[in-house]
């Protein structure tokens, strides 16, 4: 339904995503530009910039750089600042796939692309349940719930319809939970370690937003000792408390200076694929000495929780105040059943060491979205919080979510509350494309 009732290019990104599916398949060999802003081919451009305009692109409130009486031709005229390009720092691998589907028709490809949005999203669904069921097998609201949120959820099934490198690189990421969740359920072996090296690197090269990846291998690496104790709390402290340790070392290293003394080529790489200006590390670092910072990052968590739940087109269409509010309840519940959990000795020892690890990796993908942040604190564009990054790490978040729930309730009751879930996200489903996609997209 998303994909039929979202018109084109109201996707965060889709016109400059698109224009990279194309690029390729249009122009076989062409992988990345020199120049950010610099079009390989003005006349995509262009096309692009007339199908937006037949599409009423600017009339549903997303028109940055827009003149009416000077129409754009160009994405340097539309997005006065940032990218105006995918092609300039991300990896090709999405696009070379979606490339490969494309006909002639390029409005059809538009559509055949987002086809294969879904078509990847569902394969993520897919190995989310994998993993849930096998470290929650005797949990049905875990076991069941973790794929029924993660297909059920609105704001995930609105990102899954639009063009965007995030859906190869959220899949890989799914996977990679699913390879981890098989290691610690059924014991290591040379053959299961590879492939979770392999599926970790093929996210990260994919897309950096999983880059979160890696640290969260170490976090497991520390938990599963710990959680192994008699008093799973101590040992779990003491092991975030040495987590924290080695943030503080990695913070005090480059506000020494261990940055700018890395071989010039290894920054150039490094700052190619992970950040997206050159300095933007340096402005990062800076802006955590900013007074006031932590009321700053107060407000942009609460910014990304709206936008997870529920932040729609390019980001002009909330859910009303009190769904939000009772979304935080469940959120806050659900993060006060986790504590519970990993805190008492209910859970099987590899149990706690997932769930802290999960816990773990969703805070990444939070710090670094929150860093990205911080770099353009001093700048005329500030870009607004978004709960879509928290997706890529979305086996997590769903594994975090219904533990979290499931923590209240004793297992007699945990299919009714399964079946409540359920009915619940369908009926958010209802109210998001009945009662404000369709009427804001088609009045």
């Amino acid at each position: 339904m998303w994909l039929s009732l979202l018109p084109p290019w109201q996707a965060p990104d889709e016109p400059k995503h698109f224009e990279y599916v194309r690029l390729l398949a249009e122009r076989p060999g062409l992988l990345a530009f020199a120049d950010s802003g610099a079009p390989a081919d003005p006349e995509l451009q262009r096309w692009i910039i007339r199908s937006m305009d037949q599409q009423r692109f600017w009339w549903y409130g997303h028109a940055p750089g827009y003149d009416a009486a000077r129409p754009p031709q160009s994405f340097q005229d539309i997005w006065v600042r940032g990218m105006h390009t995918a092609t300039y720092r991300s990896s090709p691998a999405y696009y070379l796939l979606a490339a490969a589907l494309q006909p002639a028709d390029r409005l059809w490809g538009l559509y055949l692309a987002r086809a294969l949005g879904l078509l990847l999203a569902g394969l993520a669904v897919l190995l989310i349940g994998l993993a849930a069921r096998e470290l929650f097998p005797e949990a049905p609201l875990i076991r069941y719930g973790a794929p029924a949120l993660a297909a059920l959820h609105p704001m995930a099934a609105f990102l899954s319809a639009g063009v965007n490198n995030d859906a190869l690189a959220n899949v890989l990421a799914a996977f990679a939970f699913f390879l981890l969740a098989r290691l610690l359920a059924r014991g290591a072996s040379p053959a299961r370690l590879a492939l979770l090296l392999l599926a970790v690197a093929a996210a990260i090269l994919t897309k950096r937003t999983t880059a979160y990846l890696l640290p969260t291998l170490l976090v497991l690496l520390m938990a599963l000792p710990a959680a192994r104790t008699r008093r799973p709390a101590l040992g779990l402290g003491l092991g975030a408390l040495s987590a924290l340790g080695l943030t503080g070392l990695v913070l005090g290293w480059l506000r020494a200076g261990g940055w700018v003394g890395l071989p010039q080529a290894t920054r150039f790489l490094l700052s190619r694929y992970f950040f997206n200006e050159p300095d933007q590390l340096d402005r990062i670092v800076r802006h955590l000495g900013t007074p006031g910072i932590g009321r700053i990052f107060l407000d942009q968590l609460i910014g990304m929780h709206r936008g997870f739940w529920g932040s729609f087109g390019w980001q002009v269409l909330p859910l009303p105040g009190l769904l939000e509010a009772l979304l935080a309840v469940v959120t806050a519940v659900a993060a006060l059943g986790i504590l519970r959990r990993v805190l008492t000795g209910g859970d099987r020892p590899v149990q706690r060491a997932a769930l802290v690890s999960a816990a773990a990796a969703v805070a990444l993908v939070i710090g670094a979205a929150l860093a990205f942040f911080a770099a353009y604190l001093d700048q005329p564009y500030a870009p607004p919080p978004q709960g879509r990054y928290l997706f890529a790490a979305w086996g997590p978040v769903c594994l975090l979510l219904t533990a979290g729930l499931a923590a209240w309730l004793p297992p007699s009751r945990q299919w009714a509350a399964l079946k409540a879930l359920m009915a619940g996200l369908l009926i958010l489903d209802g109210v998001v494309l009945l009662g404000l996609v369709v009427p804001f997209y088609y009045r």
